[in-house]
């Protein structure tokens, strides 16, 4: 298309002349008559459209005139045809667009309808697999809507859409299946009439055809008019979100095109804002890129030297730019340190906010208890489960793992736990199988896996524990349907690396949650064997003796401000391990 071609050249001239033009052709397009051939491009032109106002506004806001905006804004309403994909794509453009002329109204509702779509292109049929890289495609969406919330002066509205836009593919399989069940008890036939028009809908593009697309939302709103099913596989409002958090505060940090904040929510209050204006953009993708860096290094002592200066700016960083305020709008901790679990959206989910400070002087670890959450609803599930009534303990540990480096720790791991809670099911080396680590599980209730597991930045669903014979994978975790579970201690590498769509928090850790256990100690990346070994040892040891794990966070706490005492100097060595959890 012309006008693509003339902005493509904007992008490498910046001649104002080239952008005019690309506007010219696209309005052009946009212009012309409806018909097959037209139709289905509309809502690209509509989002080519957008992103050429958003740099014509740029350069000269004047030039944009809200009323041409407006009136976008409502073809894009009027249900143009296309994949509920395009529909996104041209939603957040222009939602982008009118927070940036200060339509806020307009933005807001813009950028909300696009998130509200963001569970059409994940088909249940295709998987995590297939569709954690189809939500990938709209990164950034959730962010902006989060900051248009805010804007507009609307905290509830920016904690209720971050819910709705992260974790999609978790909480849909939290909400589907507690939804359909009592839908299909409560009514059976339109639970039938659901199955069919989602299978319809789901089949490969008959999303696009406005029929399709017409009756698979008059079937939701029947079912949300029915008594007791008002917010059928919606997300939940803010009063729901907030009484979920258990006593303390969660922290939802978010960072948009133009403004970041941090929103505490607390079980009792409304929510409170905190402006970062030192949390840009900018320097999100240079920590990003610096940590994925360091942490995928093959050791050394340049790549420990690297890593460990590295991380020990980026804590800083953290601290001065967002936990640093955070702490601040919490005020002091009294007896004891604040509880916080920390939600951050899209790249930020990937630092480790727990251990923010600066080399010498108070900073999270000293003020906080900290855990993480991928989503409200998800803290919410694992508060709200069965605690278990009994400890039945598997200790997975692999020394040898075929193909792989040795790890000597892991002996010395397991043995150490199975002699202070000796039990049926500890498999080690050989003995830990797929299988057997299989049948072994259901009938679970604490879990440690000493071993081998792989991440991946860029596929996240390709995550997995690695035994002797083959591999756990993700997804099969996920899959599981655990009762009475309460804790998974992966002491393994990188299980709760979210990689780069990191606001869907796929990994081992959300996976195991996903099956039923209520708390998960994870790693953000590879830990040396022995500091591993030593950390989990020093974790039993805090915990106290029982059935359940509530202090698991506490714990874990104290093992890394050990970790911390012993080596100040090496953040390398305990910034990794996080809890996850009520």
């Amino acid at each position: 298309m012309q006008g693509s071609a003339w902005h493509a050249r904007f992008d490498v001239t910046h001649n104002a002349y080239d952008l005019r033009e690309a506007v010219r052709a696209i309005e052009q397009a946009l212009a012309t008559g409806s018909g097959p051939a037209t139709d289905r491009l509309r809502l690209r032109w509509l989002a080519n459209l957008a992103q050429a106002y958003r740099d014509l506004h740029d350069r000269a806001a004047g030039e944009v005139h809200h009323g041409r905006v407006a009136a976008l804004a409502e073809q894009w309403r009027s249900g143009q045809p296309g994949e509920p994909a395009e529909r996104i794509y041209a939603g957040f453009a222009l939602g982008s667009l009118t927070h940036a002329m200060g339509d806020h109204d307009i933005a807001i509702e813009l950028l909300d309808a696009a998130v509200a779509l963001l569970p059409t292109t994940t088909p249940r049929a295709n998987g995590w697999y297939d569709n954690e890289p189809r939500l990938r495609n709209h990164f950034g969406l959730t962010e902006e809507a989060v900051a248009a919330h805010l804007t507009g002066s609307d905290p509830r509205g920016a904690v209720e859409i971050a819910e709705a836009g992260r974790g999609v593919l978790l909480s849909s399989a939290l909400d589907t299946r507690s939804d359909l069940t009592d839908l299909a008890a409560a009514q059976p036939g339109l639970a039938r009439a659901f199955d069919r028009s989602r299978r319809q809908f789901d089949a490969v593009g008959a999303a696009s055809r406005p029929g399709t697309w017409a009756g698979h939302q008059r079937l939701l709103e029947q079912i949300r008019t029915t008594a007791g099913f008002e917010r059928f596989l919606q997300p939940p409002r803010f009063t729901d979100l907030r009484s979920s958090v258990p006593a303390g505060a969660a922290v939802l940090v978010n960072s948009g095109k133009h403004r970041s904040d941090a929103i505490i929510i607390t079980g009792d209050a409304e929510p409170i804002v905190v402006a970062l204006p030192g949390l840009r953009n900018d320097g999100i993708l240079f920590w990003v890129a610096s940590l994925l860096g360091v942490v995928s290094d093959p050791p050394s002592l340049a790549s420990t030297l690297r890593q460990r200066r590295v991380l020990s700016d980026l804590l800083a960083w953290l601290w001065t730019t967002t936990a640093e305020r955070v702490f601040d709008a919490l005020g002091p901790p009294g007896p004891e340190a604040h509880r916080v679990w920390w939600v951050p959206t899209g790249l930020l989910g990937l630092f480790p906010w727990h251990a923010a400070g600066l080399p010498g002087q108070p900073g999270s670890l000293d003020l906080a208890v900290s855990s993480y959450a991928p989503t409200l609803r998800v803290l919410a599930h694992a508060h709200s489960r069965p605690v278990a009534s009994t400890r039945r303990q598997l200790t997975v540990a692999l020394e040898h793992t075929p193909g792989l480096p040795r790890l000597p720790g892991t002996a010395a791991e397991a043995a150490h736990l199975h002699a202070s809670r000796p039990g049926p099911h500890m498999l080690v080396d050989s003995a830990a199988t797929v299988a057997a680590v299989r049948a072994a599980l259901p009938a679970t209730t604490w879990a440690h896996f000493a071993c081998r597991a792989v991440s991946d930045f860029n596929a996240p669903t390709g995550g997995a524990i690695h035994l002797e014979d083959g591999v756990i994978t993700v997804t099969d975790i996920s899959r599981l349907r655990l009762q009475s579970a309460e804790l998974a201690y992966l002491s393994a590498c990188s299980t709760a690396d979210r990689g780069l769509g990191a606001n869907e928090s796929i990994n081992l850790a959300s996976a195991f949650h996903l099956a039923g256990f209520r708390h998960v100690i994870a790693t953000l990346w590879p830990l040396y064997d022995t500091i591993a070994a030593g950390a989990a040892r020093t974790f039993y040891q805090h915990l106290p003796d029982g059935t359940t794990a509530d202090d698991a966070a506490l714990a874990l706490h104290r093992v890394i401000r050990k970790l911390r005492a012993e080596h100040p100097n090496r953040p390398d060595l305990w910034t990794g391990l996080m809890h996850s959890g009520p």
